[in-house]
């Protein structure tokens, strides 16, 4: 027992070990357990092995089996030191048992709880303070209402502190719990809280039974109106396509430059349907197509302007109403081209001279790169090069 309580109540800390002052051979159920539920003191008690206590950890010595969890809270917790020995965060002491205490806590008391790879306590904040009399109040009533814990139930701290942000001063109330031995959990609580570990159970099921009731009321409330607006849309769309379909065909397929696409958006509130334009573009340089949006009115289809940003897109594909008029432009076959030639310009790259300007753009298209500055002949001449690997493409571009 003497041993515990120097962990927690001692102010030296152990110089560091390197070699590990334990010879015990550690079961791998024990260190399963602690990865778990952390170093409860009942097993740290069981042990009798060394124990050295630091700033962020005490570590445990002996002969322990390879860690391989070692997470609770989220947060790093169990380590395994090089001679073999683990060290274990200060929170994750009683971890189990701190959670459900931190957790009742909270259920009465409306404490937080701050976790952290360092902390684990519950807190709670006060208002903001306006004046000297109220911080006065406040900090004597919050100095009663700790006073009556019992500080023989667990190792720890509890107090209250004035702290600040950038809105104003206020107090702090803070419960620490160190460590807690297991016969003395239902006792902390009540003793804490006014009220039995059954007790709060009890609370914390009606509580989520009530908050379960209202939820699902809300999710069926709120099914109610959507079907009730999906009706009142569907009598709004049902003209406002057949309109749509004299002027319109509706579409999918590959976007392209220049496409413009039709969307009919209901207003029940307003019991109108407007309609969102939506036309992509893409420039000679860019690589994906961009699009601009507008909102406009079935009798104003065709006036439309596209003054806003335009957006890059990923998508390649569309499905919508598209004007009767609207077409795909279609690409124009290559003109037949003779006058140039195609020679082997070194051993990694191909070059193309001659009257180029019909295919410059198909050139471009397949790595193709301009140059005013090659030689031909023994004179210099302008032409284009592109990488051998390309002579099959090329090959079946002219």
């Amino acid at each position: 027992m003497e041993r515990i309580q120097n962990l927690f109540e001692g102010e030296r800390y152990d110089a560091k070990n390197i070699t590990n002052k334990g010879y015990k051979n550690i079961p791998e159920e024990v260190l399963r357990d602690i990865e778990t539920n952390g170093a409860t003191l009942e097993k740290l008690r069981e042990l009798q092995t060394p124990i050295f206590k630091y700033k962020t950890q005490i570590t445990i010595h002996g002969a322990f089996p390879e860690v391989s969890g070692g997470y609770l809270g989220g947060y790093k917790s169990i380590i395994q030191n090089k001679n073999k020995s683990i060290g274990v965060k200060w929170n994750a002491i009683d971890h189990d048992k701190k959670t459900r205490i931190y957790k009742y806590i909270k259920e009465v008391l409306k404490y937080s709880v701050q976790r952290n790879s360092n902390e684990f306590f519950a807190y709670k904040k006060g208002e903001y303070l306006k004046n000297q009399d109220q911080y006065t109040e406040e900090l004597e009533r919050e100095k009663n209402n700790l006073a009556k814990i019992n500080k023989n139930l667990f190792y720890g701290n509890f107090g209250v502190f004035l702290s600040r942000d950038f809105f104003g001063q206020f107090l702090v109330s803070y419960i620490d719990i160190g460590g807690i031995y297991e016969e003395n959990v239902p006792a902390a609580v009540l003793n804490i809280t006014g009220k039995t570990v059954e007790e709060i159970e009890l609370m914390i099921s009606e509580r989520e039974t009530a908050e379960k009731l209202k939820w699902e009321q809300y999710h069926e409330e709120q099914k109610k109106e959507r079907e009730k607006r999906d009706a009142a849309a569907a009598v709004l769309l049902e003209p406002a396509k057949e309109e749509m379909l004299k002027i319109c065909d509706l579409k999918q397929g590959k976007i392209y430059d220049g496409l413009i696409v039709y969307a009919l958006q209901p207003d029940t509130e307003k019991g109108e349907v407007n309609v969102k334009a939506t036309k992509y573009t893409r420039k000679e340089r860019e690589k994906k197509f961009r699009r601009q949006e507008a909102y406009t009115t079935l009798d104003k289809l065709s006036e439309v302007e596209f003054l806003g940003s335009r957006w890059e897109i990923s998508k390649t594909e569309f499905s919508g109403y598209v004007m009767k008029s609207e077409k795909k432009p279609e690409e124009k076959p290559l003109p037949e081209v003779k006058d140039f030639q195609v020679i082997q310009y070194s051993e990694k790259c191909i070059a193309i001279f001659g009257d180029t300007k019909p295919i410059k753009e198909k050139l471009k298209a397949i790595g193709g790169k301009f140059n005013p500055y090659l030689t031909h002949n023994g004179e210099r001449a302008p032409g284009w090069i592109l990488p051998t690997t390309k002579k099959e493409q090329l090959t079946n571009l002219i």
